[in-house]
């Protein structure tokens, strides 16, 4: 007995985590993957749990447990008893299993929030302590900083780089601290990268032939040979985590859908639990995992890296490069994009006027690791696509709906020569904002009135069969603005000025100079620097890889011939139009140079014919070996070409998310696009752009069929020449993806993101043309304004490089907690005992600046979210035909603050007991003076 339990003491803890891994959306539609696999699984693991009080499950994704409630509301109250006895673990919480290569801040944050802010509400469930990213092709190292900030304790990640992985291993250390120090992360989070893939142990998978048993249940021949392998498995396990307490998943891809199967699944597991003798097996769930792993091990190494860009090797040996999904589906990539800014204006303008909470939740979908990252099969992109545009104009009605409640008559009107058409602009932004507007009119010949009815100077520039109208505005900080626009049908002294055409390959605005050769930037000249990127359309033959690989067959070769380069000046702009043909395709750059203007934009419409990669090549003469940088809306990366690396394998090329910073010399050409792609390195000097790919065959990495996008798309890019300014970087970025959103009046007196729909006013306009609905800030950029169960949450990010000591919007008492509610925990339940190195790509991290301050402080560039229970006002009678008018000088109101800090708080619990012990004393007093009458 005694040897029993020495044995018992120093054996293995083998926790078995069973779960089970469903997309939302890949191979299938949404629709089917619920009516087909997560239905029943939810059912069985409920039924499967409620047999055996020793069984565990846990889940991920809030979509799924949102959709199964929806249709089975009867369900709820098990699923809350078997989460609050631990038995039903919710990991990750996310309202999907997010993508992070492809997603910037906004974007994770606002779908890990919907999915808490469900899991809060409907279940009772307010902190999750284990993040779960077991699918995501690569990790971001903006995950260990946003994951901080949601107060996760744990991460479990499943795919990093095969070298990495195999001397992570090797050295014992495949458990380690993540760490990052941006947006004012400081502790890290435990990380556990998987020994292998997500699936069950090969030896107990019924579907291998390598498995330990005939058949289920387990024969004693089996149970002594299953018991046999699993020894093995767990010494070498033991090893890979220099520990004795291991973790080991119990499921794989749409399990558990099959209730008796289901059921020999766990008769296997509790089987050989009930006759291990050496080992300790355990049905567990991460929590116990590691709240075990922390106390038997006390030191742990750490990283502090981008794991990025996810190489592996294939079966026959080559290495195998998932980047290609950087650039798959582009037009469903900029849609997603599209959706979440629309969103963000959406639910700022519903918080901050009538405290309504709005749905984003097919937005939250898109950030889903097979959607946003275009790996998947055509009738799945269909159905993203179709449910990104219903939510798009579910935003928009919102909008409509609100605005025209705000509409304020007025007494007077302003002339205006009509018929005139309304557009409005809406700026979510919280600060100024003063950028050229477009408008598409079938005449050169337009009046652009401003919100006071001034006439504004326009440009007209003729493109297709119609023309582009410019004009300039500037608008307020989180404001809505009125412009007019009349159309003539021949010249006036109003009328939009005719662009001049140029002859020539140079143009300047005042601070750019810019030469073109064949239709394409060849230099730009800004500030002191001149960068000669000598521009070209390369094109890669796609006969190899897929939807997650860019394997080209080899090096790319110029592609296009130019078939029209035209440039037209005005007083407001230079722009410069190019096309080229190829094949059936007409690819379009536009180059757009306002006058004065610090940055300037380059738009490229572009179609992949089957079978072809498109890129952008450009050039940097520079002879540094650090001059490529990406920035992933947490780091900023240098990116060093790895020489030992075959670039027809795809593996120098990385995911822009921000921003591409090339340096020369002492200045940065910075490039932000308004939605992701890749970006790579050729040669010690070259870097690409890649616009658009449509490869011939499927990859063989699960998808089953080949991209087929026929799709065109235009990029917008966004160019400056600065140094590496961490504020305009940001700021750069916060303008063009969240730039101003133009609507129209349509015939129904709503508006609309159409603008040809415009109504035909003849009357006066007898309303209020500006309203604004924030105050400015220019250092604390409000990220995301949400309302929840009467308490709104503001995420703000500081961009400056000093504490900002924030006003928020509308607020009486702020609190700050994290975006799910739950405190910020230092975790000093380990040690950190030394730094281990990523080697890939040789990158390094920009350091950002830092600072030390009060709590309510925002520190340079750090993120954070803010409870907020607000004053409001609003007048609205239900049965009157009137819209309701916002009290905006009840509702409007910054400097009306009182912040409660910790000092705060502990002073008045502090008054608060001493008045108790007052009290008290005063009692016993009392009491001791009755008692003594008494005696008397």
């Amino acid at each position: 007995m005694l040897l029993l339990l020495v044995t018992l003491c120093n054996a293995i803890d083998l926790h078995f985590i069973p779960h089970t891994h469903i997309d939302v959306g890949w191979t299938k539609t949404i629709e089917i993957y619920y009516t087909t696999k997560v239905s029943k699984a939810l059912t069985n693991i409920i039924t499967l749990l409620e047999e055996n009080q020793s069984r565990t499950f846990v889940w991920s994704e809030t979509f799924w447990l949102k959709t199964y409630l929806d249709h089975f509301p009867e369900m709820k109250p098990k699923l809350i008893s078997l989460i609050n006895e631990g038995r039903l673990e919710i990991v990750g919480g996310g309202w999907v299993m997010h993508d992070e290569s492809l997603l910037d801040i906004e974007l994770v944050s606002r779908q890990l929030e919907t999915g808490h802010t469900y899991l809060r509400d409907e279940l009772g469930i307010d902190h999750v302590p284990t993040a779960w990213q077991l699918d995501p092709f690569g990790h971001s190292s903006l995950t260990p900083a946003l994951f901080e900030k949601f107060g996760y304790e744990n991460l479990v990640m499943g795919r990093v780089e095969g070298t990495f992985h195999s001397n992570l291993k090797g050295s014992g250390n495949t458990e380690f601290i993540w760490k990052s120090s941006r947006l004012g992360a400081q502790s890290g989070i435990f990380t556990h990268v998987l020994y292998n893939h997500y699936n069950l142990p090969e030896f107990l998978d019924s579907r291998l032939p390598q498995k330990c048993f005939k058949s289920l249940p387990l024969s004693s021949s089996d149970l002594k040979k299953c018991l046999s392998s699993l020894k093995s498995f767990a010494d070498s396990m033991s090893k890979a985590y220099d520990n004795d307490v291991i973790m080991v998943l119990f499921g794989d891809d749409e399990f558990f859908h099959d209730l008796n199967e289901s059921r020999r699944l766990f008769k296997l597991l509790e089987d050989l639990r009930d006759s291990s003798q050496d080992i300790n097996i355990k049905i567990s769930t991460p929590s116990k995992y590691f709240e075990a792993v922390k106390a038997k091990k006390h030191s742990f190494p750490v990283i502090e890296a981008d794991l990025l860009p996810y190489i592996t090797s294939h079966i026959r040996r080559r290495p195998l490069s998932w980047t290609g999904y950087y650039s798959s589906r582009p037009s469903l990539k900029k849609q997603i994009y599209e959706s979440h800014s629309l969103a963000r204006a959406t639910e700022i303008f519903a918080a901050l006027t009538i405290n309504i909470s709005i749905s984003a939740s097919e937005s939250c979908i898109s950030t889903h690791h097979d959607a946003i990252t275009g790996t998947n099969q055509y009738k799945v992109n269909v159905d993203y696509t179709n449910r990104l545009n219903n939510e798009q104009s579910y935003f928009v009605s919102v909008i409509s709906d609100l605005y025209t409640r705000m509409l304020i008559p007025k007494n007077e009107s302003f002339a205006l020569i009509t018929p005139y058409k309304i557009l409005v602009a809406y700026n979510s932004l919280n600060w100024k904002v003063t950028q050229l507007f477009t408008y598409i009119s079938q005449s050169p010949y337009v009046i652009v009135y401003d919100s006071n009815g001034e006439y504004i100077i326009s440009q007209s520039i003729p493109l297709d069969d119609s023309y582009i109208i410019f004009f300039k505005l500037t608008l307020q900080a989180l404001s809505f603005t009125s412009i007019f626009i009349n159309e003539q049908s021949s010249s006036c002294d109003l009328c939009s000025e005719i662009s001049d055409i140029l002859y020539t390959d140079n143009i300047n605005n005042g601070i750019y100079d810019i030469t073109f050769d064949n239709g394409l930037i060849e230099s730009i000249s800004a500030k002191g620097s001149r960068m000669f990127l000598s521009s070209s359309l390369i094109r890669y033959e796609a006969l190899q890889g897929g939807a997650y690989e860019f394997r080209p067959m080899k090096d790319g070769v110029k592609t296009g011939n130019l078939k029209s380069f035209t440039i037209y000046k005005g007083k407001l702009l230079t722009y410069v139009i190019s096309e080229f043909n190829f094949k059936s395709q007409v690819y379009r750059q536009q180059v757009i140079i306002p006058e004065k203007s610090d940055y300037f934009i380059m738009k490229f419409k572009v179609k992949a014919e089957l079978g072809d990669e498109v890129f952008m090549r450009m050039y940097n003469p520079t002879s540094e070996s650090r001059w490529f940088y990406s920035f992933n809306t947490a780091d900023v990366i240098s990116r060093k070409k790895n020489k030992s690396k075959n670039s027809l394998y795809g593996e120098n090329e990385f995911p822009i998310v921000g921003a591409l910073l090339i340096k020369s010399d002492d200045k940065f050409l910075h490039i932000y696009p308004r939605f992701p792609l890749g970006a790579g390195i050729v040669g010690s000097n070259f870097f690409e752009l890649h616009l658009h790919r449509n490869p011939e065959r499927d990859d063989v990495l699960g998808l089953g069929l080949p991209l087929n996008d026929t799709s065109t798309v235009e990029h917008e890019f966004l160019f400056t020449i600065d140094t590496m300014n961490f504020t305009n970087l940001w700021k750069n970025y916060l303008m063009h993806k969240n730039k101003p959103q133009i609507f129209a009046i349509n015939s129904s007196d709503q508006l609309t993101l159409s603008i040809s729909k415009a109504k035909l006013y003849k009357d006066p306009y007898n309303y209020i043309t500006e309203y604004s609905i924030g105050s400015e800030d220019e250092c604390t950029y409000l990220s995301r304004l949400h309302f929840s169960r009467n308490t709104m949450v503001a995420d703000l990010l500081n961009i400056c490089d000093k504490a900002d000591n924030f006003e928020l919007i509308n607020s009486k008492i702020i609190k700050p907690v994290l975006t799910n509610g739950n405190q910020i925990r230092v975790r000093n339940t380990y040690l950190i005992d030394e730094t281990l190195i990523y080697p890939e790509n040789d990158q390094k991290l920009e350091k950002w600046p830092s600072s030390d301050n009060k709590n309510y402080d925002l520190k340079p560039f750090e993120f954070q979210s803010f409870e907020i229970l607000r004053n409001f006002s609003y007048d609205y009678k239900e049965n009157e035909k009137q819209p309701f008018i916002y009290k905006f000088s009840n509702i409007i109101t910054t400097s009306d603050l009182t912040i409660i800090d910790s000092y705060t708080t502990l002073f008045m619990l502090v008054m608060i007991l001493f008045t108790l012990s007052i009290i008290c004393v005063l009692a016993m007093s009392l009491l001791k003076l009755k008692n003594f009458k008494k005696l008397e």
